[in-house]
């Protein structure tokens, strides 16, 4: 079955990357363990990763006890600020096909489509990490335990060394 809205295989899997990694806040998640729990592709993964980071959403450890967490709070995050990090600036767009083909006289979806995408817009906007914690479980309450950026710390510093 075809849904009407679709989203890219990388939004989709930033978003739940995303949600994971918010929901285990006293771990540092691998790409292996991330990859795993969703069912994609490590490579695919690390690539929407590496885009998370760039934009300051994720922070990433290196070294033996390396991974990823949460560079903001679960609720300084938002789902458009993963979808922009991703495919770039929202921008909708009152045509289905993406161009006028219909003389631009009059749209066969009428204003729906501007409605649609205003409407997603705002979803995404206001809909943060921390309302989504329980998609996988967890605690979700946007505090690392001390231990664990200590240790990522140091193996960072050790990678960086060498």
């Amino acid at each position: 079955m075809t849904n009407i809205l679709n989203v890219s295989e990388a939004v989709a899997l930033g978003i739940h990357a995303m949600c994971l990694i918010a929901s285990k806040t006293d771990t540092i998640l691998t790409s292996l363990d991330m990859a795993s729990r969703l069912k994609a592709s490590r490579a695919h993964l690390s690539k929407v990763m590496r885009q998370l980071v760039k934009a300051g959403l994720v922070r990433s450890y290196y070294g033996p006890a390396g991974g990823f967490t949460l560079q903001k709070r679960n609720a300084q995050i938002s789902l458009l600020d993963i979808y922009e990090a991703i495919e770039g600036k929202f921008i909708p767009s009152d045509c289905l096909v993406g161009r006028p083909i219909c003389s631009g006289k009059k749209c066969v979806f009428g204003g729906l489509l501007k409605n649609v995408n205003k409407e997603i817009k705002e979803y995404l906007d206001k809909t943060t990490l921390s309302k989504l914690v329980d998609v996988f479980g967890g605690n979700g309450n946007g505090k690392r335990k001390a231990s664990i950026r200590k240790e990522a710390k140091k193996s960072e510093k050790k990678n960086h060394k060498n």
